[in-house]
């Protein structure tokens, strides 16, 4: 168990330190947040949404101007993230389990353990466990300070948004009713 954990935090400060080259912080995003959808190329995506049954920081620095922000997410099996897109792209890594990205305008995309796949700017998406064992993944942005990190555009699960809020100095917060807490509280995925 200590040397998986050790292969995890390895293998996500080498992914932090990739994406640091290839920041998306000069993106912008092509999709309109005022448009709720309730589908993904059409289709309703697999399994019910919830949120994560647990999500902790592993890294949550900002350096000129650009928050690099790790979060480790459990999610149940059999469930999904509600529709949404992260105004400046993202990545999330499968540590184990099974997530598959449902992603506008591309075919589902499977990832197991040691697989990562990338959440293009602005696209509609949701993030299913669409294994039998819950999953564990480590979600990785890197964003201009004070912006949103995702928002939420699924019809009906605009309160979902406040589920996921995560404060700069790493530790989690109880969700507010105040949609608009950007600043340096700004609204966190867990995918």
């Amino acid at each position: 168990m200590r040397n998986s954990r050790a292969v995890m935090v390895a293998v996500t400060a080498a992914t932090c330190i990739a994406l640091a080259g290839c920041s998306s912080t000069d993106a912008s995003m092509d999709h309109s947040t005022d448009e709720m959808v309730s589908t993904v190329n059409g289709e309703v995506p697999p399994n019910p949404v919830t949120k994560v049954t647990s999500s902790s920081v592993i890294l949550d620095v900002t350096e000129d101007g650009t928050r690099h922000l790790v979060m480790q997410d459990v999610r149940s099996a059999q469930t999904r993230a509600p529709i949404h897109l992260h105004p400046y792209g993202g990545m999330t890594c499968v540590v184990s389990g099974e997530m598959t990205l449902y992603l506008e305008g591309a075919e589902p995309q499977v990832a197991g353990p040691g697989q990562c796949y990338w959440m293009p700017p602005g696209t509609p998406m949701s993030s299913v466990n669409t294994g039998g064992i819950e999953a564990v993944l480590n979600d990785i942005f890197n964003v201009p300070e004070g912006e949103p990190i995702w928002e939420v555009i699924e019809k009906g699960q605009e309160g979902m948004q406040e589920n996921f809020k995560t404060g700069n100095n790493g530790e989690s917060e109880s969700p507010t009713p105040s949609r608009d807490a950007r600043g340096p509280k700004a609204d966190t995925e867990i995918a």
